[in-house]
């Protein structure tokens, strides 16, 4: 009986490797935000996203087969929002981290913590939750900064859907009117 408590941990340790193998070792790269990004259709104007600092990295995660399955992003990320029909800007800090799950659809949950930007120009927000049947408001511009929480699920042919929302949000559009 001892034996076996012994190479316990081996099993274990083993069973653990082979399942880390299987998945493939995770892939950590640099994630770039291209420049100039402008932003149309989230506000009644358009916005310039400019980098101030960019630290940020994915850490990608994939399948036997080799597709991604999850992705982890962090670091440091620092932009100025230009207003680019009055110049009005604000330099915020939107280091997450964030977190996706891919879905073999194409579908995906991304969720938002910490400090965060998020720009949608087509938006539903359901006020009754998912599995007791989707009703939802629908938001046709969103840019908000948030801290805390926010959950949202992206289609491939269909508008993004907010599943979860707490802390606060700030709505970019107000914020450099």
């Amino acid at each position: 009986m001892k034996k076996l408590l012994l190479l316990l941990p081996v099993v274990l340790v083993l069973l653990s490797t082979s399942t880390a193998l299987a998945s493939g070792k995770p892939e950590r790269v640099f994630a770039p935000i291209p420049q100039p990004l402008v932003v149309s259709g989230s506000c009644s104007f358009d916005i310039d996203v400019a980098v101030v600092k960019n630290n940020e990295y994915f850490i990608n995660f994939y399948d036997a087969n080799g597709n991604l399955v999850r992705q982890l992003v962090g670091g440091s990320l620092v932009v100025t929002l230009t207003n680019l029909s009055n110049h009005h800007s604000i330099t915020v800090n939107v280091s997450g981290p964030a977190y996706a799950t891919f879905n073999a659809d194409g579908s995906y949950v991304q969720k938002y913590e910490g400090l965060s930007a998020i720009f949608l120009p087509n938006l539903f927000i359901p006020y009754v939750q998912k599995y007791e049947g989707l009703s939802a408001i629908f938001l046709p511009n969103l840019f908000i900064l948030t801290s805390g929480r926010v959950d949202v699920e992206y289609f491939p042919d269909a508008d993004p859907v907010i599943l979860r929302m707490s802390g606060s949000q700030r709505d970019v559009c107000t914020l450099i009117a």
